[in-house]
């Protein structure tokens, strides 16, 4: 058996070696390997906003899963070994395969610990990893397995390939790593054992090549080539550690989400101590919070020569000109539908008016501008509209559209009600449209006349895409009113809802957002005080305490007062 082998042989050779049960697997069923491993479909019972277990929405916006808790315990063992007074701190390596593989490439990207990595049949430019254990949302969004084993260069790092997804690596991803490792100077301390006349595994042969490999590295000075010896196999009453002094822990669903509860409350514990007091706080609340946002929701604001207008069409209506065009974005490869409306009397300011109905939201049913856009004109105001991706123009046109069908995240075909599967490599649609609305921004910013203010309206439903959006802004905007009805991405039920995004209450849900936005000045409705506070703080940690307002009631009334607001900022 590999998982005995390989430790006797490392044993022999002088190392000490540490192999430890990953979830669902021997003795450790805390959390099954049903749950573990073969989670398909989700369950109604743990799919609670207040009370939630694994894979449920909710896990998923505080970023719980299995593959993290697993890559912990990688990091805990690392703790314990270098923990014993015989080990060599300078010396520790990391292996395993297949889903092993993924935590080895995981565990020596992100601990500065390990000195020296060999994933055996994982690194790839193909698959990436099928187990729910070997994904997360956010975690291969834009890259893969081939940028993971680069995380760890120049240090030692050796690899297999198999007669499986690994096949190509010869070609496909290592002649890349090599040349990485070349550019920092260490081309002899990547290695590829291409064994692929073999199937999946980890067999004699390529833990041969492991353990040449760290003889090698490690200077071990043993006689080439290491070759194993037969040993003695325990038994699995020998190998166990529970026993009637040592008896299992609690499992099951209660453990389940008592286990989910305490890592949100210990992140929240994190997120409060955290909190801003002065300007040195501040740095400090941005470079975490922000660096966290900025991984869930990514996006970045084109520069001004991304930018280009087809199709456009301009024609004067009462006071203002409007123009009407498909913007396109050159290194996003997109189009956007967008509109103007650019009063006569234009005093340099310029509002980008988001609605649930895209550009069509700024006009009534006489095909005019609607009263509050109308407002914002007379008052000397340029008004931007966009169809963000699924609005508008983005839609089937000449049919019927039925907005809950198609105002939905898009999942992959994989069947297994998993968000990972389709999240760890696409971001969400609030976040894609979160990325259009930076488009928006930057291009307002850069290529109308150069306005003396950008600013940001969003008083419907799509209140969490313009916080999203502020969060990575880059203090571009210069004002928004936001009416965010209370929305909470935490508190969502269905990963396929259009304002799902994984992550999203991690660094405190759409308030810790909305702090980002300092120092833009602000004005928000749909909350109360206690649920503002966050912001509040973050605000006068900036040095501009009265940099935001809030709005009372809700409906038309808080949409005329932001409108008023607008109107009336300096």
């Amino acid at each position: 058996s590999l998982l005995q082998a390989l430790p006797v042989q490392l044993a022999r050779m002088g190392c000490v070696c540490f192999n430890y049960d990953m979830i669902g697997y021997a003795d450790s069923t805390q959390l099954s390997f049903e749950l573990g491993h073969r989670f398909a479909k989700q369950r109604a019972e743990m799919n609670s906003a207040d009370n939630w277990g694994l894979f449920s929405p909710q896990a998923e916006a505080n970023l719980q899963s299995i593959m993290g808790l697993q890559t912990w315990g990688s990091v805990r063992a690392l703790d314990f070994l270098l923990g014993l007074p015989d080990v060599d701190a300078t010396r520790i390596a990391v292996t395993g395969a297949s889903g092993g593989g993924t935590q080895t490439m995981l565990l020596a990207g992100i601990d500065p610990r390990v000195t020296l990595s060999f994933p055996a049949v994982m690194v790839s430019t193909a698959m990436q990893g099928g187990c729910t254990c070997e994904n997360s949302s956010c975690l291969r969004v834009g890259t893969g397995n081939v940028e993971f084993a680069a995380l760890f260069a120049p240090k030692p790092q050796g690899m297999t390939a198999a007669n499986d997804w690994t096949k190509e690596m010869a070609t496909k991803g290592f002649p890349e790593l090599k040349q990485h490792y070349k550019l920092l100077g260490a081309e002899n301390n990547v290695m590829l054992a291409n064994n692929i006349h073999f199937n999946h595994n980890y067999n004699y042969v390529n833990r041969a090549a492991f353990c040449g490999f760290i003889n090698k590295h490690f200077k071990l000075g043993l006689e080439e080539p290491v070759v194993e010896e037969d040993y003695v196999r325990l038994t699995r009453e020998e190998m166990t550690v529970w026993d009637a002094s040592h008896p299992k822990p609690p499992s099951g669903n209660e453990f389940e989400r008592k286990l989910c509860r305490e890592l949100a409350e210990a992140a929240k514990r994190q997120m409060e101590a955290l909190e801003p007091k002065d300007a040195a706080g501040l740095t400090k609340w941005r470079e975490v919070v922000g660096g966290g946002i900025a991984t869930i929701v990514g996006g970045s604001l084109p520069v001004e020569s991304d930018f280009e207008i087809k199709n456009h069409t301009m024609t004067a209506v009462g006071n203002h000109q409007q123009l009407a065009g498909l913007l396109s974005i050159k290194s996003r490869g997109e189009e956007l539908p967008a509109v103007l409306l650019q009063p006569g009397n234009w005093n340099g300011r310029a509002v980008i008016w988001l609605s649930e109905q895209g550009k069509e939201g700024l006009f009534g049913d006489d095909g005019g501008p609607n009263g509050d856009v109308k407002r914002l004109l007379d008052s000397g105001i340029a008004v931007f509209g966009v169809d963000l991706l699924l609005q508008g123009e983005f839609l089937p046109q000449g049919e019927a559209v039925d907005k809950n069908d198609v105002e939905k995240n898009r999942v992959v075909k994989n069947p297994r009600e998993f968000a990972g599967y389709t999240y760890g490599y696409n971001y969400s649609l609030l976040a894609e449209r979160a990325h259009d609305v930076l488009s928006m921004i930057a291009f307002v910013k850069t290529n109308h006349h150069k306005p003396k203010s950008v600013e940001l309206i969003a008083l419907d439903g799509t209140g969490p895409i313009a916080a999203a959006a502020l969060a990575r802004c880059e203090g571009t905007v210069n004002r928004a009113a936001i009416d965010t009805r209370g929305f909470r991405f935490g508190k969502l039920t269905d990963y396929r809802d259009a304002n799902y995004l994984p992550g999203g209450a991690k660094y405190g849900d759409l308030p810790g957002m909305l702090s980002l936005a300092a120092p833009a000045k602000l004005w928000v409705g749909g909350e109360t005080a206690e649920s503002a506070r966050l912001v509040k703080a973050v605000y006068k940690a900036a040095g501009i305490p009265d940099g935001i307002a809030f709005g009372a009631g809700s409906g038309e009334e808080a949409r005329r007062a932001a409108v008023e607001w607008i109107i009336k900022a300096q």
